[in-house]
């Protein structure tokens, strides 16, 4: 199909669903669009920011961008157990094995690992498919000692945009928490995806500034 703008993604639009495939450390969850976007974080997780640091990659490629290098093989590739959709740094020793595809922006990426401090900074890292016309904004991400959980709402890219209705993108969202997290006792994440705006309670609206960190593409 040859490539269109947004005036023609939005004649298709009504048709165009797409879930996010998350999953929780032992057990699994399910995530789908719906007309009102979750916009608090469940019982349970008290630390919420819904504008944290953020850092964006996105390239045609249908593997993962991000992931953490095996220091059991000799060529360090990826594993089952490493080459995941989702990815806690909580430690220097962590953010040297953090590998990224050979995409645009990488280079800033590697950045935004390497200028975390990680005695009160842990950073987030999600991977996932999105259609080539429409792009996820981060709503919100909830965080306590154990779990994640972020929100996220579908929207349309910019109109001018080329793009195919039948297509798909790697994408990953790397989070920056103001929080000294420790991979080994994190037992599960959770993520939502919603059509259109974000829509973010008052106490989150006017918790935190947005960093110029992000690179949106």
């Amino acid at each position: 199909m040859p490539p269109f703008t947004r005036r023609r993604a939005l004649r298709t639009a009504a048709g165009l669903t797409t879930g996010l495939a998350a999953a929780l450390a032992g057990c699994g969850a399910e995530s789908r669009d719906s007309p009102t976007p979750t916009v608090a974080a469940r019982p349970g997780k008290p630390n919420a920011d819904a504008s944290p640091p953020t850092y964006r990659l996105r390239a045609a490629a249908p593997d993962p961008l991000v992931w953490l290098r095996d220091e059991t093989t000799e060529d360090g590739g990826a594993t089952p157990e490493n080459h995941r959709n989702y990815l806690l740094v909580d430690s220097r020793s962590r953010a040297d094995r953090v590998e990224f595809a050979a995409v645009d922006g990488r280079d800033g990426a590697r950045r935004f690992i390497d200028e975390t401090d990680f005695s009160s900074e842990s950073v987030w890292v999600e991977g996932f498919s999105v259609p080539e016309c429409y792009r996820r904004e981060l709503c919100y991400v909830a965080w306590s000692r154990d779990e994640i959980e972020t929100s996220y709402a579908r929207q349309l890219r910019p109109y001018d945009a080329a793009c195919s209705a039948d297509a798909e993108d790697a994408a990953a969202v790397l989070i920056r928490l103001p929080a000294a997290l420790d991979h080994e006792q994190l037992r599960g994440y959770g993520s939502s995806v919603s059509s259109g705006e974000c829509h973010v309670p008052e106490r989150l609206r006017n918790g935190t500034e947005t960093a110029a960190t992000e690179a949106d593409r």
